[in-house]
């Protein structure tokens, strides 16, 4: 529906800037041409909101895997300094 609305607004816009250019070229060119160039603008700045998003939700998520991998190796060390210690006490025990 959203479409089909803007469509419908852009075809009466068109038809009153049919009008305008009739009336007088230069004021119709002008009216052109603030729209095209103001459309391009606002998918411009559309397109660079999408990146950042996108880097953002990328770093963020390299932050996680890092925030992963760290709390797997300190688990490791951990569990290996404690075999160390059962080692320690299971040879002290067994002599």
């Amino acid at each position: 529906m959203n479409l089909f609305g803007l469509i419908v607004i852009c075809t009466i816009g068109g038809f009153f800037l049919t009008l305008f250019t009739l009336a007088n070229p230069v004021l119709g060119g002008g009216i052109c041409f603030g729209i095209i160039l103001g459309c391009l603008l606002k998918g411009l700045f559309l397109l660079r909101e999408i990146r950042d998003n996108i880097a953002a939700s990328q770093s963020e998520s390299n932050a996680l895997k890092k925030d992963k991998v760290k709390v797997a190796y300190e688990r490791y060390l951990k569990e290996k300094n404690t075999n160390k210690i059962e080692e320690k006490y299971t040879i002290k025990n067994s002599r």
